[in-house]
């Protein structure tokens, strides 16, 4: 019997919790990156409020705060769980708000960090020595809907006009390579842009620098002279 709409709705809240669970394990057991992580948080709630989501702010702030006060793992766990389940109410049931907000913060944070924002949903940073440039796809499911995939579609491709505008002034970058879910996710939409696909990156890579995803993430690479030639005459 096919489920209706609030009992889909209400499993993937139940999700959403779990998911939780494990990113706070994740946090407890990372703490040097806490008051970062917290900072993200806040910056989100702030921008939550003003896009028009209802919720208790100040209350989910000094949950926080007591947050970094407890010591024991699992009560950790639990009262952030707590604390933080009307974010995962409203990531649910406003979602495509939550996610844009999420890529809006994401997105400014790179810059403070010296990643170069290409667009609405991609970035980039250079690695001279390796003579190579990162291209990242930021959460972008808001986006990716059918009403608006297209807008998607030509984002990516502006990113790409302004990627060749910087590889075109920088002859150290042979190669372009791009990580993201949304490579595992819709290998066939990055061939049309003209990516090769590899696959799923390593354990190691995974371990460092997606430490707490569970989902597949793949990467693919374009050639500097592929790049030039489809992108960097517009």
């Amino acid at each position: 019997m096919e489920q209706n709409p609030l009992e889909q709705q209400n499993i993937r809240i139940n999700k959403g919790r779990e998911e939780l669970k494990g990113n706070l394990g994740y946090i407890f057991d990372n703490r040097s990156t806490f008051e970062n992580d917290i900072k993200k948080l806040k910056d989100s709630l702030v921008e939550m409020g003003e896009q028009g989501l209802v919720f208790n702010k100040e209350e989910i702030y000094k949950g926080l705060e007591q947050l970094i006060e407890i010591k024991d793992r699992d009560i950790f766990i639990s009262y952030g769980s707590k604390v933080l389940d009307p974010v995962i109410v409203l990531k649910v049931t406003q979602s495509k708000i939550f996610d844009k907000i999420q890529r809006e913060v994401h997105m400014r944070g790179l810059d403070k960090v010296g990643m170069i924002q290409l667009s609405q949903v991609m970035y980039c940073g250079i690695e001279e020595e390796e003579r190579i440039v990162h291209i990242h796809l930021s959460s972008s499911r808001d986006f990716m809907t059918k009403d608006r995939i297209e807008d998607f579609n030509s984002d990516l491709e502006n990113g790409l006009k302004k990627l060749a505008e910087i590889v075109k002034s920088n002859e150290n970058i042979d190669k372009v390579i791009a990580i993201s879910w949304i490579v595992a996710k819709s290998p066939e939409r990055l061939k049309k842009l003209g990516f090769t696909i590899e696959g799923e990156i390593s354990k190691e890579e995974k371990e460092k620098n997606w430490k707490g995803e569970d989902i597949p993430i793949h990467s693919a690479f374009m050639t500097r002279e592929y790049l030039l030639e489809r992108y960097g005459n517009n």
